[in-house]
């Protein structure tokens, strides 16, 4: 079997978010690939935008996965993005809560740097609603995504999106905390980019096939400068 990748395409965002059922070195996603990257191109900087959570519910609380932020296309707006699928039995709750239930189910998320130097941050769930976005492995136009909105003002670091598509070959770094296989602290794990295969999956592959990407759902995958951005 091959480690999925939930990939994620929301209109004029593009950003790529890990899936949950990790088996081999090989991962593969549905869906056109894009490239993320942070504002300055320097792959270490995108740590600084990458967070544990909690999303408090009225079923319950999710701790599960990984959240990173973003500032949107051509504007000042910064987002919290991570899986919707967390919002059901894979991040601890009785049933999945769907796309068009967010903004009624979600009360507050509050987002911890994964390199676990900054106090937590808390705000009221501002959810935005993305047309066809569904949680995997539901058939969806735009992905596993759920997008929330940052209160303006908050002091936060944010990466940005391109739009630029892989090649394959391009080399790429998960930027999340994984739960084995690595040294403790290390929060970047290089991979490649492998193509699409005749089913429409992206596929990537990790120089480290030991990788545990449990509790990855929702991290963002990054690449050095030299693509071109929103």
């Amino acid at each position: 079997m091959k480690k999925e990748l939930s990939f994620l395409c929301s209109q004029s965002l593009l950003l790529l978010a890990v899936g949950c059922t990790p088996s081999a070195s090989d991962l593969e996603t549905p869906q056109t690939p894009a490239v993320v990257i942070d504002q300055t191109g320097n792959v270490e900087d995108a740590i600084a935008c990458i967070f544990r959570q909690r999303i408090e519910t009225i079923r319950g609380d999710v701790t599960a996965g990984t959240a990173f932020s973003a500032r949107l296309p051509q504007s000042d707006r910064k987002v919290i993005v991570t899986a919707i699928h967390l919002l059901g039995p894979a991040g601890g709750l009785s049933s999945q809560v769907s796309a068009v239930e967010i903004s009624n189910v979600v009360e507050t998320v509050s987002i911890f740097r994964i390199t676990g130097d900054e106090q937590e941050q808390s705000f009221p769930a501002m959810p935005c609603q993305l047309a066809g976005a569904a949680p995997f492995p539901e058939s969806s136009t735009n992905g596993d995504v759920l997008v929330f909105a940052v209160p303006d003002g908050t002091a936060l670091d944010a990466i940005e999106f391109s739009t630029e598509p892989l090649q394959p070959g391009d080399p790429v770094w998960l930027a999340a905390h994984v739960i084995g296989g690595a040294p403790e602290g290390q929060f970047l794990h290089q991979g490649r980019f492998l193509g699409i295969d005749d089913d429409g999956y992206f596929k990537m592959e990790f120089l480290n096939a030991q990788l545990d990407l449990r509790a990855t759902s929702g991290a963002p995958s990054s690449i050095r400068a030299g693509m071109s951005w929103l």
